[in-house]
C-alpha cells in the first residue's frame, strides 16, 4: 500500500463512532510452508494469535473467537467519540529520526519526516528504508517529507531528534512555529537551559519534553541501519512531570505501535547521568579511532572506573542518579560483572561499531560540547577523577578529531 496515510484517513471518514475496523493478514494454512513462514514472522516480530482454515476452523468460529478475546489478534481502528488523528512531525532524519518515523507510521496518526538535499530526495523517491540490524530485517515504507517548517504549520506533536549542537540553529524556527508541544530526544547535558531558551524565544508558550531512545546505527547507500534491543523512550518534563493532557497525547501518539513509553520527571538529571555514562566509551572511540576492538583491558577496566567517577561527580552536586541503582553497575559488585561483559562483547562485536563508535566518530562536534558541559560540573563538584582524566588524555585533541572529520 503506496499511501497507507490516505487510506486510514478514508477508514476514519466512512466509519461511525464506536465502530471497529477488521483487517486481518491472510496466509495459507497447509504444510510444513506454513509453519516455517509463522516462525520467521515471529522472529521478526509480527506476531500471530490466532490461526483458520477451511478445514480447522470457520471464519464463523473465527467472529465469536474475536469476540471474546475482544479483537485483540486484529488490527482496531480508534473511533472513540472525542479523539481525531494527530498531525505529528519528525525534524530531522538522522537515525533516531528515522527509526522513530518507522515506529509512528505503525499508528493512525498523520505522520511528517523533516529531511533536506538528496537524503530527502532519496526517501520521496525510493522509500523510508531501514535495515533492522539485530532483528535481520528491512523495511521500507512511504512517509510525507517536507524541508520548511513555516510559522503558522501547526503540529499537534514535534520531535526534535537532532545532536545538542545543531539544537540553536532550530530552537528560533520552533520559538517562531505555532505549534505548542515539542519533544527533544537525544544527549543534552543542560536540558533546562535549552528549555529556558526556547521558552524566552516563543511567543506563545510551550509545553516542552525530553526524551532518550537507544538507537544507534548510521546511513548509508540510502538506507538506514538501524541497532536496538527493544524500543523504549524514556520521557518527562525536564524537572517536573509533564501535564495529563501532554501525557495523553503522547500515549495515543504510541498506541498501537511497538515502543513502550517511560516516564521520567527529571530528564535533566536523566540526561546528566547518561551523560557520565557514555562520554567514557567517546574517549576510549578517539584513542583507537573507532576501532573498539583494538581497546585494551586497562583501557576496558578505566572506562567503568571513569564511569563511577561520573556519578561521583553528580552525587557531590546533588544530583539523584537516574535510573535509580544504575551507578552499582561501576562499583565491586555482582552488577559490576555483568556490565564488564556487556562492554567486553560490544567493544568486540559490530555492536560497538553500530551502538557507539560509528555515532562518536561522526558526531565530534556534539561529543566536544557534551564534554565541555559535563566538564562545568567536573569543576563544581572538586571530585577528584584520576580515570576520566587518564582516558581524555589518551584520546585525540577536539581540535584533531574535528580536522580529521572534515
Amino acid at each position: 500500500m503506496p499511501y497507507p496515510q490516505k487510506a486510514l484517513s478514508e477508514i476514519e471518514r466512512v466509519l461511525k463512532n464506536d465502530s471497529i475496523l477488521i483487517a486481518p493478514t491472510f496466509i495459507h494454512d497447509e504444510g510444513f510452508g506454513f509453519y516455517l513462514r509463522i516462525c520467521l514472522m515471529e522472529l521478526i516480530g509480527f506476531h500471530i494469535f490466532y490461526k483458520w482454515n477451511s478445514l480447522k476452523k470457520s471464519f464463523s468460529s473465527f467472529r465469536t473467537c474475536c469476540h471474546w478475546w475482544k479483537f485483540n489478534t486484529i488490527m482496531l481502528f480508534d473511533c472513540t467519540k472525542g479523539k481525531r488523528n494527530m498531525k505529528i512531525l519528525v525534524y530531522g532524519a538522522g537515525v533516531l529520526g528515522c527509526e522513530l518515523s518507522h515506529i509512528l507510521l505503525k499508528s493512525i496518526h498523520e505522520i511528517t519526516l523533516f529531511a533536506r538535499g538528496k537524503w530527502k530526495e532519496n526517501i520521496d523517491k525510493n522509500g523510508l528504508i531501514i535495515r533492522h540490524y539485530v532483528q535481520c530485517h528491512t523495511t521500507k515504507e512511504r512517509i510525507n517529507t517536507i524541508d520548511f517548517l513555516s510559522h503558522d504549520d501547526h503540529y499537534d506533536l514535534i520531535f526534535i531528534p537532532m545532536q545538542c549542537s545543531q539544537l540553536d540553529d532550530v530552537i528560533s524556527i520552533l520559538a517562531a512555529n505555532c505549534s505548542q508541544k515539542i519533544i527533544f530526544i537525544g544527549n543534552n547535558g543542560q536540558a533546562l537551559e535549552t528549555e529556558r531558551k526556547l521558552q524566552s524565544y516563543s511567543a506563545i508558550p510551550k509545553e516542552i519534553a525530553f526524551a532518550f531512545q537507544t538507537t544507534g546505527g548510521r546511513r548509508e547507500n540510502g538506507k538506514v541501519i538501524s541497532i536496538y534491543m527493544n524500543r523504549v523512550l524514556t520521557i518527562g518534563g525536564s524537572q517536573n512531570a509533564l501535564s495529563k493532557d501532554f501525557q495523553e497525547m503522547l500515549k495515543n501518539a504510541f498506541k498501537n505501535t511497538s515502543c513502550q513509553l517511560e516516564w521520567e520527571n527529571q530528564m535533566d538529571a536523566w540526561l546528566k547521568c547518561h551523560l557520565a555514562f557514555i562520554l567514557p566509551i567517546c574517549y576510549v572511540c578517539y584513542s583507537v579511532d573507532g576501532h573498539l576492538s583494538k581497546a585494551t583491558r586497562d583501557q576496558r577496566k578505566a572506562l567503568l572506573d571513569a564511569v563511577n567517577e561520573g556519578y561521583q561527580v553528580l552525587k557531590a552536586l546533588h544530583i539523584p542518579i537516574l535510573p535509580q541503582g544504575d551507578d552499582l553497575y561501576f562499583q565491586d559488585s555482582k552488577k559490576r560483572k555483568m556490565m564488564e561483559a556487556m562492554i567486553f562483547v560490544m567493544m568486540k562485536t559490530p555492536i560497538g561499531r553500530l551502538a557507539a563508535s560509528d555515532h562518536a566518530m561522526h558526531a565530534v562536534i556534539e561529543m566536544k560540547m557534551l564534554d565541555s558541559q559535563f566538564e562545568v560540573l567536573c569543576q563544581r563538584s572538586h571530585v577528584n577523577m584520576p580515570n576520566w582524566i587518564l582516558l581524555k588524555n589518551q584520546m585525540k585533541s577536539w581540535y584533531e578529531l574535528e580536522k580529521q572529520g572534515k
